[in-house]
């Protein structure tokens, strides 16, 4: 019965993590400037968090990364600022994020700065893991 369970579990989150890789290249193909993307590797106090910049925005330098916050609308006012020191050649980064609160949802979004333009994506969210107890 475990391993049935185990089964659909990966089926989930297998079709989970395709129908967010079509859902970026959709948003890609439609021109979004910056885009917010999934959180991954969450555990207890970290996640990875991901994200794309336009290539013509980021051919104009500045910084990117995410604000993160506990709040629904993640500002500078309510939450971190984290930057991305690495972006590939397609416009993709990450940033790993510690230091976080266990069994709490985070919310965060991409930003872009190039010191004339500011922009930021879409606000999604993540719930780090709770304590986890065994019985011997």
């Amino acid at each position: 019965m475990k391993r049935i369970a185990y089964c659909v579990i990966a089926v989930l989150l297998l079709i989970s993590c395709r129908e967010q890789n079509i859902d970026l290249q959709e948003q890609i193909k439609s021109g979004y400037p910056i885009i917010t993307a999934k959180a991954m590797d969450i555990t207890m106090n970290s996640a990875i968090l991901y994200g794309y910049v336009s290539t013509e925005y980021l051919l104009l330098g500045g910084e990117n990364g995410f604000i993160i916050s506990t709040s629904p609308t993640p500002s500078l006012d309510n939450g971190q600022r984290v930057v991305s020191y690495e972006v590939d050649t397609n416009g993709e980064y990450f940033v790993q994020v510690s230091g976080l609160i266990s069994s709490t949802t985070y919310y965060y979004k991409a930003f872009l700065n190039t010191g004339t333009t500011n922009l930021v994506g879409e606000v999604k969210s993540f719930t780090t893991n709770g304590f986890a107890f065994f019985r011997y």
